[in-house]
């Protein structure tokens, strides 16, 4: 007897979750491949956006957000088309505004910083040398991404010394290797290889000078299911997570 009552009241939770669940409005959220926010190992995805997005639909009660792959480069007409309605850890100096696409944009609701990145010389003392003239080194690059030191262009063609990747990591391998001088990666993602790859420690050389500090806003389309002023009231959420707070540099 204890057992059918167990199995009935696993059965009532299971149904009144699916009800609330239904009951959300879906929110399509945009994300490219971009570690450590977002990665997909074997069609299985993880990364700090994923346990955002985990945080905020068992967190509150009015919409479902569902993650939709995107790429860098595909992500501005994705967003017009409607294919997803909003995408987090953007801004709109990276490649929006040029496009003249129509989108709202919240505040800041994170930060990070890229910095520059190079191969430790044992020849000299101040290793903060490596960094001056940047312009004059083989730089390698994330395709699709902005960079401070290009004025947030995502391409120049123009410059032979600029090599464009699909890998943050290969990057810094490539520049271990000698296959390029320099590169740039934000502070999340180079503290995660630093964790995954902690020999590496003492080859590399992170610059005292910063490319750019990010500062992530959430992006929406006009006619988005969420609006502004309710994606902002869910940021306050976010600080009440410990592991959010942190990898998020939330005050």
């Amino acid at each position: 007897m204890r057992s059918i009552k167990s199995l009935i009241l696993i059965l009532i939770l299971s149904f009144s979750s699916l009800n609330l669940e239904a009951s959300k409005t879906e929110v399509k959220v945009g994300m490219y491949i971009i570690p450590p926010f977002y990665s997909r190992t074997d069609q299985v995805a993880s990364g700090i956006l994923v346990d955002l997005i985990k945080y905020l639909n068992e967190n509150q009660n009015k919409f479902q957000f569902k993650i939709v792959e995107t790429s860098p480069r595909r992500r501005y007409r994705d967003l017009e088309n409607g294919i997803y309605d909003i995408i987090f850890f953007e801004n709109s100096i990276w490649g929006w505004s040029n496009r003249n696409i129509k989108l709202n944009e919240t505040k800041v609701f994170a930060t990070g910083k890229d910095y520059y990145i190079a191969k430790k010389d044992p020849r000299l003392k101040n290793q903060q040398v490596i960094f001056a003239n940047l312009r004059e080194k083989v730089i390698l690059l994330k395709s699709g991404f902005h960079y401070g030191f290009l004025k947030f262009k995502s391409y120049d063609v123009k410059d032979k010394n600029l090599i464009y990747t699909n890998s943050l990591e290969g990057n810094i391998k490539n520049i271990l290797r000698g296959k390029g001088d320099i590169t740039v990666i934000n502070d999340s993602f180079l503290k995660m290889y630093l964790k995954t790859h902690p020999k590496d420690k003492d080859k590399l050389v992170v610059s005292e000078k910063i490319d750019q500090v990010h500062n992530f806003k959430v992006l929406a389309r006009p006619n988005s299911p969420i609006s502004i002023d309710e994606i902002e009231k869910l940021f306050p959420l976010l600080k009440n997570s410990t592991y959010l707070r942190e990898v998020l540099h939330l005050k």
